[in-house]
């Protein structure tokens, strides 16, 4: 009885964005999530070894009390089994979805966050798991469930790993940082202290994530004026491929249109601005387009929240399987211009 509203509500709001969009909003994105699923190259243990990387770095907090109060000895041991089997996992091109290598040679720091991030969040379940074990109460299940869940629809459910999927296992975080403290005893001026440079490292880490973030953000809308300006005189048509904030920026710009894929109108003298770090984006062959010019807008230079080079996917990880990455690379736009029409769907 208690579901029928939440049932109720979940059709009405499908048939509601029907009527409006001419698609079932909630029926669209099962589809879509069960269509990516199918065409990704990753398989299920690199999608395991993804959403440990997104939680043990999204609950940062939760690690470092861990790395306070537990044993060293234990951690040590610990980081070198993961460290290890993610090298052989490595090794036989398991886990080849991920930029370990790229045209410079070996991605070494990717390589080194990779382990760490997952230590993080394998300690995070290792930390859940004992308090259930411990307690054996409905509260400590209740949590246990709690991330649990979270953590499969990330993993096996949702389109992509990403750290809002993450987010609603925060709460538990802090929830059994406070427990641990109660039971043994630590609520001293020693245990706080230790809490306390938690937080404080917890918080420096994510105001550097979000100061890369907007960084990014700003870049797009950067790009979107100096790229207007430069194409405003154009004679022909002026198209963009991919979305977020650059289509945002130069859409409002005016004079600059979205490409449909599935009915282009696309003529020859055309320009196509395709960025290089977005989504549903597609390469013009060069049969149908000369390449013109390259654009490059720089972002912050520590972190990286979405760069594929990086391996850094905060907001999918089919940019990478980090939630953020140590490094950057310079947010870059090509300019092609159409050199035959095409009004036909792209099917590739």
């Amino acid at each position: 009885m208690y579901l029928i509203l939440p049932i109720a509500a979940i059709i009405l709001f499908d048939q509601i964005t029907y009527v409006k969009y001419g698609l079932r909003q909630l029926s669209y994105i099962e589809s879509f999530s069960i269509y990516n699923q199918k065409t990704s190259h990753k398989n299920t243990l690199a999608n395991i070894v993804t959403g440990l990387s997104f939680l043990g770095g999204c609950i940062l907090v939760q690690w470092l009390y861990f790395v306070v109060y537990t044993k060293k000895l234990f951690i040590f041991i610990t980081l070198v089994a993961i460290i290890s089997a993610l090298m052989i996992l490595m090794r036989f091109d398991v886990l080849n979805y991920y930029p370990i290598a790229g045209t410079d040679g070996i991605n070494w720091a990717f390589v080194v966050q990779l382990p760490f991030f997952v230590f993080a969040g394998v300690s995070f379940i290792f930390i859940v798991a004992s308090d259930l074990l411990r307690n054996r109460d409905s509260d400590s299940l209740l949590l246990f469930l709690w991330v649990l869940g979270t953590f499969a629809f990330t993993v096996f459910v949702n389109w992509s790993v990403n750290a809002r999927s993450i987010l609603p296992i925060a709460p538990v975080a802090g929830i059994l940082v406070m427990r641990h403290l109660r039971q043994s005893n630590k609520l001293d001026v020693y245990g706080m202290r230790g809490l306390y440079a938690s937080l404080v490292l917890s918080l420096l880490v994510a105001l550097v994530v979000t100061s890369a973030d907007y960084s990014l953000a700003g870049s797009a809308r950067t790009a979107a004026h100096s790229i207007h300006e430069k194409t405003r005189d154009w004679p022909g048509n002026v198209w963009l491929e991919g979305h977020w904030g650059f289509q945002h920026y130069i859409e409002s710009a005016g004079g600059v249109k979205a490409l449909d894929y599935e009915k282009p109108s696309l003529n020859k003298g055309d320009l196509v601005i395709i960025p290089g770090n977005n989504t549903n984006t597609k390469l013009l062959y060069k049969h149908m387009a000369l390449f013109k010019n390259e654009y490059a807008f720089d972002v912050a230079k520590m972190l990286s929240t979405m760069n594929i080079g990086a391996g850094a996917g905060f907001y999918s990880d089919l940019l990478g399987p980090l939630p953020f990455a140590v490094g950057y690379t310079p947010e870059k736009y090509y300019v092609y211009e159409m050199i035959i029409d095409k009004k036909t769907r792209f099917t590739y």
